[in-house]
């Protein structure tokens, strides 16, 4: 039987859901105005200029950057509001907490790459950072850039009927992006002197492994990064994707912190600092047992032979930390964070053998699609659903006639309308984001702007940070298999001015690198580290590269490289990725 593929009536929806905010969305979202607050006599924390704080520690010779924000025109905003409180002092040295981009790709609104290549500023880190900072925007950029701007709203518009926060302070706004290296790395509790002031970084790995907090001993002031994410339960898996983070490293960490350093001010660089002792044993209490709580439920059911959706259907916080006012549910949420314990105990396969080995996702809506009557009655019953306020029903059985005719507008744009009705109710902005971000994908506006606000991951400071070997190493990721079954190639890399020389070896479906290319080559180029800056950023190729004699050749053939480049998927520009149109 020959499936319909013909795509839900265009009039399956007569009428659009009501834009609107959920109120506790609202409420949430009014705590961040632009501020300046002052813990101590030294720390000044910067709220409500960009999604991240940054706080500056007021020395004897000079400020203190505790982090950078995401992106450098919010920064030069916040520079001139300290600037204007401290006239007569300039920042000599910035600490970054861990490596995600909301807290150093703004670093150069505040210090110049000139500054801190001279000694005049200094640039302190984990030992770790670069190695997160590499292998996140070289292995998996461009699909993390993707889903971090559905997760932060990007591409929508500011308002009820799109962005409104991104729970943990103001949205990713477009502008230039920079990174500035770190001068001076830690890897244990370090007492180091800035500006004349005698600070203590120490690692607290929690939200990444990398995460440094910093305790000024004199006033007992422990800046927290994001240990603490602020008023909101914590994002134990983050939804643009990452690796496993793991609860109870979090948890001995924050007991850590209760037991042993016990500070009189706690400052994260999400929310609003704490000061009094009383609250911050509330906080640091109800925090640590929400993640012990989540983590250990999952546990339990997981040994009960649970799946991650049935135990995400099981659990709720206790009441009492249901209702904290620090975890509430706009960042992290139970339900999106308890399948990431689950595969990060045991793995993506649930115990059911279908799930070994399931039918395309095409085929598989063929015969849901012939098994529930047709085209016509999944549109219908889309339609009843989502008059109904049904809307996630309806989405899913839209999905279906999605995936049968990838490029028919009308099941896509049905299918927008419900996941927009869903998003509207949502208190979670990360979720809301994600709906609200999929619609557009399926029904972009007439006048797109997706492409130039997306989330770029990589720019091109961070790039020139990448060690040259882990450029070319990335390239197997990009490899058409399909075309290379019976090739053997094997092309050098001389990057010039670096001093390296690297190899690619193409095996028959393989590329394997090589840190020292071998004597013997098919094809050797060479050229300075800043062709492959340009490379990844997406300014040139390879074959441009030889043609503009931006690359050279040392041996073989101009056509044997072009036909060895050949065989590698071009890189994929984010906002060209679908997650939901197909």
């Amino acid at each position: 039987m020959t499936q319909d593929r013909r795509s839900a009536p265009s009039s399956a929806f007569p009428s659009a859901a009501r834009p609107g905010v959920h109120p506790a969305l609202a409420a949430h979202a009014a705590r961040f105005g632009q501020k300046i607050v002052q813990t101590g006599q030294r720390t000044h924390t910067l709220i409500g200029y960009n999604i991240a704080n940054v706080s500056i520690i007021d020395a004897p010779e000079g400020l203190i950057l505790v982090d950078a924000m995401a992106q450098e025109d919010d920064a030069r905003r916040a520079r001139a509001d300290i600037q204007a409180r401290f006239p007569d002092k300039r920042i000599r040295a910035v600490i970054y907490t861990h490596f995600h981009n909301d807290h150093i790709n703004g670093v150069e609104g505040f210090v110049s790459a000139s500054d801190v290549a001279s000694g005049e500023v200094q640039v302190w880190a984990h030992a770790d950072l670069m190695h997160y900072v590499t292998e996140v925007s070289a292995g998996t950029g461009p699909i993390m850039g993707r889903r971090a701007s559905y997760t932060f709203g990007a591409a929508l518009p500011r308002g009820e009927e799109g962005f409104v926060h991104a729970g943990l302070g103001l949205p990713h706004n477009p502008g230039p992006r920079g990174f500035i290296a770190p001068t001076h790395t830690v890897s244990e509790r370090t007492t180091v002197s800035l500006c004349g002031l005698a600070l203590e970084l120490i690692p607290i790995p929690s939200e990444t492994d990398d995460m440094v907090g910093v305790f000024l001993p004199d006033e007992q002031i422990f800046l927290t990064g994001d240990c603490i994410q602020g008023e909101t339960y914590p994002n134990l898996y983050t939804l643009r994707g990452t690796p496993y983070r793991d609860p109870m490293q979090w948890v001995a960490t924050i007991d850590w912190i209760r037991h042993v350093l016990r500070p009189r001010a706690v400052v994260p660089h999400h929310g609003h600092p704490l000061t009094d002792a009383d609250a911050i044993d509330d906080v640091l209490t109800a925090y640590r047992d929400a993640i012990q709580f989540t983590h250990d439920q999952t546990v339990r059911f997981i040994n009960q032979g649970f799946g991650p959706e049935e135990i995400a259907l099981k659990l709720t916080l206790p009441e009492h930390l249901a209702q904290h006012p620090w975890l509430g549910e706009f960042y992290g949420t139970l339900r999106h964070c308890i399948p990431a314990i689950y595969v990060g105990k045991m793995g993506w396969f649930s115990g059911d053998p279908v799930d070994l080995d399931p039918l395309p996702k095409a085929e598989r809506a063929a015969r849901m699609v012939r098994l529930m009557g047709g085209v016509e009655t999944v549109a219908k019953e889309a339609s009843r659903a989502y008059e109904q306020g049904d809307y996630l029903w309806a989405a899913e059985m839209l999905a279906y006639l999605v995936s049968l005719d990838p490029e028919g507008s009308s099941a896509r744009k049905a299918r927008a309308q419900a996941l927009r009705g869903w998003s509207y109710a949502q208190s979670n902005p990360n979720w809301r984001n994600w709906g609200l971000s999929c619609a557009m994908e399926l029904d972009p506006p007439a006048a797109d702007q997706s492409a130039r606000k997306q989330l770029v991951m990589a720019p091109p400071a961070v790039i020139n940070a990448f060690p040259p070997g882990n450029i070319l190493r990335g390239m197997a990721t990009r490899l058409k298999v399909e075309d290379t079954d019976s090739r053997h190639v094997t092309v050098g890399f001389h990057i010039v001015d670096k001093g390296l020389h690297h190899a690619l070896e193409l095996r028959r479906c393989v590329c394997e690198f090589h840190a020292q290319a071998p004597a013997t080559l098919d094809v050797d180029l060479s050229f300075e580290r800043s062709f492959l800056t340009a490379l990844v950023s997406g300014q040139t190729n390879w074959v441009a590269g030889i043609e503009a004699g931006d690359v050279v050749l040392r041996a073989g053939t101009a056509e044997a490289a072009k036909a060895f480049f050949a065989c590698f998927e071009p890189p994929r520009a984010p906002h060209t990725i679908s997650l939901v149109s197909r």
